[in-house]
């Protein structure tokens, strides 16, 4: 990527808010030469009793309801149970799909 490039990475549960249309990327960062490298990380966490639901423009008859509402904090009990950290798009369809998974 060019100097000065912006990059936005999105966290896994907008997968759910966008009815699965968008996912996740997988961040990793490689420098080619001896270079520095800035990075900010900057993150958002929703006030507890924030529900999470596919918006209404991205459910119609031919992109049917993949997840169900869930409580964000819900989600985030789930992700951490165990220790576990489960962080990752296989919490998301775990957690908040709308099919029963084996």
């Amino acid at each position: 990527m060019p100097p000065g490039t912006f990059v936005f990475i999105y966290g896994d549960l907008l997968n759910a808010w966008s009815n699965g249309r968008m996912h996740a990327a997988n961040h990793r960062v490689m420098l080619r030469r001896n270079e520095y490298r800035y990075s900010l990380g900057t993150f958002a966490v929703p006030v507890k009793g924030t529900i999470i639901k596919a918006a209404k423009e991205m459910v119609d008859e031919e992109h049917p309801r993949v997840f169900k509402d869930t409580d964000f904090m819900d989600f985030v009990d789930y992700a951490n149970a165990g220790g576990s950290l489960l962080f990752d798009s296989e919490a998301v369809l775990i957690c908040c799909s709308t099919q029963k998974l084996s």
